[in-house]
């Protein structure tokens, strides 16, 4: 029987089925997850009881008051970052429109003026960077070599 139905198939143009090419199917993997509470979640001891619980509403605005300061503080950091970032922009323009026409005496006009509208800028390290950067832009875009002390001389005094 088995060799009429290998030519049936061979006839219908069909690949006859080998029986021995079969492998076993895989092994099917069932997870089973149950939730077993601990001897410690299902005790309560005598301290461990619930209790009054005590009044913290005190110390419930002292906690608050320390953290208006902090957002105050975080919104004025914030508003000196964008501060030098503004400042830092209208320095970069300022060297790449004014090109290499024009002279030290009246770019270091111009660059002070723009540092006059940030009088909030008042942190040393800050204002060390945006002078370097300065002396980068007007390099740079210039082709002016200004020294650092004549840069730190723009800057207004810190009161």
């Amino acid at each position: 029987m088995a060799i009429v139905l290998v030519r049936y198939n061979i006839a219908k143009g069909q690949q006859p089925v080998d029986k021995t090419d079969r492998s076993p199917p895989s092994p099917k993997k069932v997870w089973n997850v149950t939730e077993v509470p601990t001897p410690e979640a299902t005790q309560i001891r005598g301290p461990e009881a619930p209790q009054q619980l005590p009044n913290y509403s005190r110390d419930y605005q002292d906690i608050t008051a320390d953290t208006d300061d902090d957002d105050d503080q975080q919104e004025q950091n914030e508003q000196e970052l964008q501060a030098i970032e503004n400042l830092a922009m209208e320095i970069g323009d300022l060297t790449a429109n004014t090109g290499h026409v024009t002279t030290e005496e009246l770019l270091l006009t111009a660059v002070q003026q723009v540092i006059n509208r940030y009088p909030e800028i008042t942190n040393d390290e800050q204002r060390e960077a945006i002078s370097n950067m300065i002396i980068r832009a007007a390099l740079q875009d210039c082709g002016l070599t200004i020294s650092l002390s004549k840069v730190r001389s723009l800057w207004p005094a810190v009161s």
